[in-house]
C-alpha cells in the first residue's frame, strides 16, 4: 500500500526518520482508513492518506471537509490541493483560485507553492477565456473608467527573432504601470485571448476605431499599444499609443537607446506613460518599477518564449525557457514562478495528480530538474521522486541545490564537498554514502 524511501548518512547515523507516501486505497478500504482516523483524528499523515483516497474516489465533500481541518504546513500543500480540485470539479473555479492564492499568501516562497502555483495557472487560464469570450459577445454599453487601462503586446519591428521580446514588454509593463496608485490594469492574459478575435492592421497594431470598441469589451476606458523598432546594430526605439474609448488617439511616449538597454527602456518608458494616463509615480512606486523584472536582452527573450508556449498550453516545452530565465538573471521573481507553475502542470497533468501526496516532492525534483546544468546528473532524484525525507550537510560539505524538505531543518538536495584536496588517496577519502532502500508495500 505504501513505498518507504530511507536515506542515511553512514558516517552519522541515519539522519532522520523514514518518510512513507502513501498510495490512495480502494473504496473497499475507505471504512478501515475513517476507523483509523476516528482513532487518531489529529494525525496529519492519515488525515492526507483518506483525504487523497477519497479525491481519487470521487467524494470531493468528505475528502474536503478533511482537508479543512488539517493544519496548513508550508512544505506540503495537499490540503490546498484537495480543497481547491473540489471546488474546480464543481465548476466554482474563482472559489478555487481563492483557496490557491491564500495559501501562496502565506508561503509564497516555499517548496509546497509550486503545486497550488500550477493550479492557480490552469484555473486563471479557463476564467481569463471565459472574461475575454464573454466581453467580446456582449461588450458593456458604457465606457470604461479612465483608470483601467489594457495594454497589447508590444509590436516587433526590425529584429524578427527577438519577436518573443514584444510579449515579455508588454507583461512587465502592465506590471510597472499596476505599482502606479490610480491605476488599474486589465489581466494581460485576458487582453491576449481576446486580441487573439480581432484583426492587427496598422504599424501598432489596432486602428483608433478597434482600439476603441476593443478596450469598451473589456471595460477599459484608455488602452495602450507598444511598438518596438529593434536593430542588432543601430539605435532602437520603444513607443506607446494610448487610445481613450471616450476621446480617441491621445498622447503617448517615446525612448530610445541601444539593445542592450531594452530593459532600462521599458522602465523609462512605463514611467512616461504613466505621466501620459494622468498618474505621476511617487518616489516608491518609481523605485519598485524601476529595480524589478529581467535586467539583459536574453532574459527577456528566454521569459517571451517561454510565455508564448506556456500561453499555447506547452507547459513541458516552456519550463525550459523559463528556467534559462532564472539562469539568466536569477533575481528574476516571475520567471521563477513562471517555472514552478509550468512544471506543476506538465508533470502533474492538467486534471491534478493521482495522489497528491506526492504532488509537491514531485514538482520539487521537476523545477530543480529543470535548473540544473545540461549534463549534470543528481544521485538523490529517484529518491525524491519516491519520497522524502532530510539529509544533514556533514563538515566540509554544503546542501545544494534543495528541492525538497520535511522540517524547517531537513531538506534534500545534492551534496557538494567544499574543500576537496587536488588529488586523494584511499586513505584520505572520506564523505557521506548513501544507501537507498526502496520497500514495496513498506
Amino acid at each position: 500500500m505504501a513505498t518507504a524511501v530511507f536515506v542515511c548518512m553512514a558516517l552519522a547515523g541515519c539522519a532522520s526518520p523514514t518518510v512513507s507516501v502513501p498510495e490512495p486505497v480502494s473504496e473497499e478500504d475507505l471504512p478501515a482508513l475513517r476507523e483509523t482516523l476516528r482513532q487518531d483524528p489529529g494525525n496529519r499523515e492519515i488525515q492526507g492518506w483518506l483525504a487523497a483516497s477519497l479525491l481519487q474516489a470521487g467524494r470531493c465533500d468528505e475528502a474536503a471537509r478533511i482537508a479543512s481541518q488539517a493544519v496548513a504546513s508550508p512544505f506540503d500543500s495537499w490540503p490546498t490541493l484537495v480543497r481547491g480540485r473540489c471546488l474546480e470539479e464543481a465548476g466554482l473555479d474563482q472559489a478555487a483560485l481563492e483557496v490557491y492564492q491564500d495559501y501562496l499568501g502565506t508561503y509564497d516562497e516555499q517548496r509546497g507553492a509550486a503545486p497550488a502555483r500550477g493550479r492557480v495557472l490552469l484555473v486563471q487560464r479557463r476564467l481569463a477565456m471565459a472574461q475575454a469570450r464573454d466581453a467580446l459577445r456582449d461588450p458593456p454599453t458604457e465606457p470604461g473608467s479612465s483608470s483601467t487601462v489594457a495594454v497589447l503586446p508590444f509590436r516587433i519591428r526590425g529584429a524578427d527573432d527577438l519577436e518573443p521580446v514584444g510579449r515579455t514588454l508588454a507583461r512587465r509593463f502592465s506590471t510597472d504601470l499596476a505599482e502606479v496608485e490610480g491605476l488599474e490594469v486589465v489581466d494581460p492574459l485576458v487582453v491576449e485571448l481576446a486580441l487573439d478575435r480581432f484583426g492587427t492592421p496598422g504599424a501598432f497594431g489596432l486602428d483608433s476605431a478597434q482600439a476603441v470598441r476593443f478596450g469598451q469589451s473589456l471595460g477599459a476606458g484608455q488602452v495602450v499599444q507598444g511598438l518596438a523598432y529593434l536593430d542588432t546594430t543601430g539605435l532602437n526605439r520603444l513607443s506607446t499609443r494610448i487610445t481613450s474609448v471616450d476621446r480617441g488617439d491621445g498622447e503617448g511616449a517615446r525612448v530610445e537607446g541601444s539593445l542592450d538597454d531594452i530593459p532600462r527602456l521599458e522602465k523609462e518608458l512605463a514611467l512616461q506613460t504613466a505621466r501620459a494616463l494622468g498618474r505621476i509615480p511617487s518616489p516608491d512606486e518609481r523605485t519598485r518599477i524601476l529595480y524589478r523584472g529581467p535586467r539583459d536582452l536574453a532574459s527577456l527573450r528566454a521569459y517571451g518564449e517561454g510565455l508564448d508556449l506556456q500561453r499555447e498550453g506547452a507547459y513541458a516545452e516552456a519550463a525550459p525557457r523559463f528556467a534559462e530565465t532564472v539562469r539568466l538573471d536569477p533575481e528574476f521573481e516571475e520567471a521563477r514562478r513562471a517555472l514552478e507553475a509550468s512544471a506543476a502542470v506538465a508533470v502533474l497533468g492538467e486534471d491534478g495528480p493521482d495522489n497528491v501526496l506526492t504532488a509537491t516532492p514531485t514538482v520539487a525534483a521537476a523545477v530543480e530538474a529543470a535548473l540544473r546544468p545540461v549534463g549534470a546528473v543528481d544521485p538523490l532524484r529517484l529518491a525524491i521522486m519516491a519520497g522524502t525525507s532530510d539529509v544533514s550537510a556533514t563538515q566540509g560539505e554544503r546542501v545544494t541545490g534543495v528541492v525538497a524538505a520535511t522540517s524547517e531543518e531537513g531538506s534534500v538536495g545534492s551534496i557538494q564537498n567544499l574543500d576537496a584536496p587536488a588529488l586523494l588517496t584511499p586513505a584520505q577519502i572520506t564523505g557521506l554514502i548513501r544507501i537507498i532502500v526502496v520497500v514495496p508495500g513498506g
